[in-house]
């Protein structure tokens, strides 16, 4: 009984110490894409006040503030938390011309998204 007790011991522990190839993920919701908001001329961050949208066909959601300077200059919007898909993505913001791109792929990764970094060099309208 002894040793039968200590191989289920052994066991446990063995595999108590086995992740089987499972990643283990933050406890994070995990963007599809973030955008880094720029002025095209100037090269300053212009995420403050602008909107944007995620499109994959049936499914929208706004982009929200996602980074920010030292200083709490607003740099980056992002959305589609936790899904992978097809985008269109769009920016607008007042006195600059909308900016749009197509067929932005997101894959799925072990943890979620595997996250698109875009930069929208936005171009003023004079």
């Amino acid at each position: 009984m002894r040793v039968f007790s200590f191989l289920a011991a052994c066991t446990f522990l063995f595999l108590a110490g086995c992740d089987f190839g499972n990643p283990i993920c933050p406890a994070v919701a995990e963007p599809a894409v973030i955008v880094e908001v720029r002025n095209a001329v100037t090269d300053d961050p212009e995420a403050e006040n602008a909107d944007g949208v995620l499109i994959d066909g049936e499914y929208t959601d706004s982009l929200r503030v996602n980074e920010e300077t030292d200083e709490g200059i607003l740099i980056a919007l992002a959305g589609g938390f936790e899904r992978a898909g097809t985008y269109t993505v769009c920016v607008e913001k007042p006195r600059f011309q909308t900016w749009t791109r197509e067929d932005v792929d997101v894959d799925d990764g072990e943890c979620g998204p595997e996250t698109e970094r875009l930069t929208a060099r936005m171009e003023p309208i004079e």
